[in-house]
């Protein structure tokens, strides 16, 4: 039989895992790995020459084809590291993957096709290895993977993986970078004429950033700003003369400064002012208060308002002020009205437009469309023709740039969502003049654990936030044992999702629970049990050793929609779990398997439900809808009976967005998460021994303004704390990137 005539074989097997090459799907011991397709398709082109050379230029030519833009040493490496992360392996010690320095890479595991024709000829049923060069022609593994990844990337929903960047529907011209390296390069906006281009940047290795100009056609930056405070989110005025932004110096601000000359910078609006946009006509400036920077999370803006101001500076007056959220105002082209995004608690993001002066705010409908149910959207710009370029993640795991037309006329959206980008990054802060002249940055986010030390008996920070795990892969959810030794956490480093344990003396990090639906791990005060919800097993509650083990189930009808495990008793039988809507707080008796309602307060939700030390307390959160804020309180426990709304204790004022509440192990101090000052960043309130209440005002443990590594860059979905004696387990997200554009034909 000729090579040309050879058909495609289905499986490929190497060690433990195995490659369905028709379905395009990579499963380790018969559990399916989520595997982006990028990687995948790398580990396709390597498995057909196993043991010999694949050069850098031959995966080029494989993974992208010419007419796709691509920053290619940044994705082939991307590729790379996220395949060995799936796989376990390691480039110092391989077992799959080599790396030949400047050359390439080369699969050096035995592989094997079981039930292969070819194989089988003459010499038996069993499986054997074989040159898959020669057995797998045609189409070829690549192809066959390409064809589903072409059939994937024709639907309107992204989600390809790899670290390129490839246009689609509006016909873009040629990718090209204008920054390059390991710096974080972000927030870019165009002059009015097109010709010049800032961003802001931390390239000056001082380790904060700046505002940076350059020429879009090419040439040395020039940096404009030099404070030692942050200084980012830049845009040019309608002239092209001045250059607004936000910085972080002398308790933050948006300031603005000669667009060519930089200079001395002019406070226009103190405090936590942010996104500063100059309308098309020069009149005015619109800016948002709330969470600073940019987050991929769908409740990043509920606690956000929009303000404008004359452009020249003078008073603010504050958009749509019967809104408890308002953010991200974006100017119609001819400043006749404004597009924000108003983020409710626990709902989808609305549109609305607006004019100038706040009269007959219209509602778009269909925004559905453009949200999803997961996942805010960002808008950044609109267009000629009520085109509106927003970014999202509609069905994949990246953020892409989008465009929606909509109808103000009609209060609609006209149009599906169509993708500018796809890629497995961030691509965010779109600006574009003329309607055709696209500029954005690419972003790479890391989320880890980090541990903040900090002293048992004030509870001050004894130090810088160390990382814990490190990996390119996403690390949520940490829960911690009393005494600091023991870590479970969600990862989906495998691909396939699932809880982690790492023991903090000996660095050791096992898989725990391999399941891409558990969620919420919390650990018992002696380390010794964790438990966790299992959202594709119908919610149900799930106890395993932390040791390792079976999971057994504990409670199989704790929540109709959903179920939310929060914390253990002391004594390890009871668990705190959240069910219901409004979400209520239960216990779970597990020597009975007894359910009683421990707190509710209708018509709030109820979250973030923690015992006491001495289990004769829950801390918990409420939301108050109504002024895009949140309240904690610690409520006496009554196991088998609900506390009077009397009887609970206000932490906090409700005058900011405070969340996941963390008793000390002495119970004398509640620590917290606040955006109070802008930022998600670590607070801490001291308590009366015997009745909770507050003493004196709260602190601060520790911030994290940074724009490279914030809680803010984590995002709110899986952003948890852990409190030890010793210390704070925390999520802290890391941000990368460079600056990007192309012409919209």
């Amino acid at each position: 039989m000729s090579d040309t005539s050879a058909p495609v074989p289905r499986l490929v097997r190497f060690g433990v895992f195995e490659v369905d090459l028709r379905s395009g799907e990579l499963r380790k011991s018969g559990a399916r790995l989520n595997l982006q397709q990028q990687p995948l398709q790398l580990l396709s082109v390597l498995l057909e020459q196993p043991g010999e050379l694949v050069t850098r230029e031959e995966l080029r030519k494989r993974l992208w084809p010419d007419d796709t833009f691509v920053d290619f040493d940044h994705g082939l490496n991307a590729a790379v590291k996220r395949l060995r992360d799936t796989l376990g392996d390691s480039a110092d010690s391989p077992r799959f993957i080599e790396t030949v320095p400047r050359r390439g890479y080369r699969f050096i595991a035995p592989a094997s096709v079981p039930d292969w024709p070819a194989a089988r000829a003459g010499r038996g049923a069993g499986p054997r290895r074989v040159r898959l060069e020669r057995a797998i022609v045609g189409v070829g593994v690549a192809g066959a993977i390409a064809l589903g990844i072409w059939t994937f990337l024709k639907t309107p929903v992204p989600g390809n993986a790899g670290a390129n960047i490839t246009s689609a529907h509006r016909s873009p011209g040629p990718l090209r970078r204008l920054t390059t390296g390991t710096d974080l390069n972000t927030e870019p906006t165009l002059s009015p004429d097109g010709e010049w281009v800032a961003y802001a940047s931390d390239r000056s290795g001082e380790g904060h950033l700046d505002i940076w100009l350059q020429r879009l056609s090419g040439g040395e930056p020039v940096s404009l700003t030099r404070d030692p405070a942050d200084e980012h989110e830049p845009t040019f005025s309608a002239d092209g003369n001045r250059i607004a932004f936000r910085s972080e110096r002398e308790g933050g601000g948006v300031y603005v400064i000669p667009a060519h000359s930089g200079g001395e910078a002019r406070l226009l609006v103190s405090g936590g002012a942010h996104g500063p946009r100059f309308s098309p006509d020069g009149r005015w400036l619109a800016y948002s208060t709330g969470p600073g920077w940019f987050s991929t999370d769908k409740n990043s803006a509920f606690s956000s308002a929009t303000y404008l101001i004359p452009s020249t500076g003078g008073e603010s007056t504050r958009l749509l002020p019967h809104f408890a959220s308002v953010a991200w105002p974006v100017w119609s082209p001819d400043s006749r009205l404004l597009l924000t995004a108003r983020d409710r608690i626990n709902d989808n993001q609305e549109w609305w437009v607006v004019a100038p002066d706040g009269q007959t705010p219209v509602k778009i409908d269909g925004v559905n469309l453009v949200t999803g149910s997961r996942f805010a959207v960002r808008p950044w710009s609109w267009l000629e023709g009520n085109r509106i370029v927003y970014s999202a993640a509609l069905g994949g795991d990246s953020w892409n740039l989008w465009e929606v037309v909509i109808a103000p006329d009609t209060s609609s959206v006209s149009t599906e969502p169509k993708p500018l980008t796809t890629g497995a990054d961030l691509q965010a802060h779109a600006s574009i003049v003329r309607g055709t002249q696209l500029v954005f940055s690419n972003l790479t986010q890391t989320v880890n654990v980090w541990a903040v030390p900090v002293h048992a008996d004030s509870g001050r920070a004894a130090g810088p936030a160390q990382k814990v795990t490190a990996t390119s892969a996403l690390q949520w959810s940490p829960s911690a044992s009393e005494d600091g030794r023991r870590l479970v956490f969600r990862s989906d480093r495998l691909g396939i999702g699932g809880l982690w344990m790492r023991d903090l003396e000996t660095d050791r990090e096992d898989l725990l629970v391999s399941s891409r639906g558990a969620i919420g791990p919390v650990i018992t005060a002696d380390g010794s049990r964790v438990a966790y919800v299992d959202a594709e097993r119908h919610w149900a509650i799930f106890v395993v050793p932390s040791s390792g083990g079976e999971p057994e189930k504990v409670c199989g009808d704790c929540g109709d929609s959903f179920v939310f495990v929060q914390d253990w008793s002391r004594d390890k039988t009871r668990i705190l779990y959240l069910a219901g809507s409004p979400t209520e707080v239960f216990v779970l008796h597990l020597p009975s398997g007894r359910k009683t309602r421990a707190l509710q307060r209708s018509p709030h939700s109820l979250w973030q439900a923690r015992f006491s030390p001495d289990d004769r307390w829950i801390s918990v959160l409420a939301p108050l809808e109504a002024q895009g804020h949140t309240r904690l309180w610690v409520v006496p426990f009554r196991d088998g009976s609900v506390p009077d709304a009397d009887q609970w204790v206000a932490i906090t004022s409700g005058d900011a967005w405070d969340d996941k509440p963390r008793w000390s192990p002495d119970g004398n101090l509640m620590y917290f998460t606040s955006l109070r000052d802008g930022f998600h960043c670590l607070w801490a309130q001291r308590l009366r021994p015997d009745t909770k209440e507050p003493m004196g005002p709260a602190f601060h443990v520790q911030h994290f303004h940074s724009a490279r590594l914030s809680m803010s860059n984590a995002g709110f979905v899986g952003l948890e704390t852990a409190a030890a004696r010793d210390k704070l387990f925390i999520n802290l997200g890391e941000l990368s990137g460079n600056i990007w554009t192309t012409r919209l034909q």
